[in-house]
């Protein structure tokens, strides 16, 4: 004689089938807690990162902007986009220390130390606001916790008041 073997509830139900309950990492480390007096959580803490800043139009009325995915701790990983620049322009990204902003003479804000380090990156694309960049890279090993940088780029552009476009400023702190 065959025998059916016992059904099988579906994930997410308990033995009287109802729904099991779904609760918050708050409420779960409530119950921890209360059970076991302390509860410890294991995590991967980023970095900071913190965008300022609103960049200078070129060609065509386009703001080339700056945006960084990154886990800013020593060894995590960083994608650093220049995007809506003009197309087939050099780009200088420039990395310095945190400084006070400077206003220049057409009345772009610098966020970085403009005498400083930078890297000279050509933008792909053809046309004014299709211009882009991706630097992909990881944070240096010995970089200390707590140390700041701060990037913009600025666009070699034709169109702009004194041939260059500027993107909003990014912060990266490490932790």
């Amino acid at each position: 004689m065959l025998t059916r073997p016992p059904l099988r509830k579906p994930p997410g139900e308990t033995a009287d089938s109802t729904p099991a309950q779904t609760l918050s990492f708050e409420t779960r480390l409530a119950q921890l807690q209360s059970q076991f007096g302390r509860a410890f959580v294991d995590s991967v803490v980023c970095g900071e990162l913190l965008a300022y800043g609103s960049g200078c139009p070129g060609s065509g009325g386009f703001t080339p902007s700056l945006s960084i995915g990154a886990c800013a701790t020593p060894g995590g990983p960083v994608d650093l986009l220049v995007n809506q620049g003009l197309g087939g322009a050099l780009c200088l990204l420039f990395v310095s220390p945190p400084v006070l902003p400077l206003t220049l003479p057409w009345g772009c804000v610098s966020w970085v130390n403009l005498s400083g380090l930078f890297f000279a990156l050509p933008l792909q694309g053809s046309a004014p606001g299709l211009g882009w960049a991706k630097v992909v890279g990881d944070v240096p090993m010995g970089i200390p916790n707590g140390t700041a940088v701060v990037l913009q780029a600025f666009v070699h552009d034709g169109g702009a008041p004194h041939g260059f476009s500027a993107s909003n400023a990014v912060q990266l702190t490490v932790y």
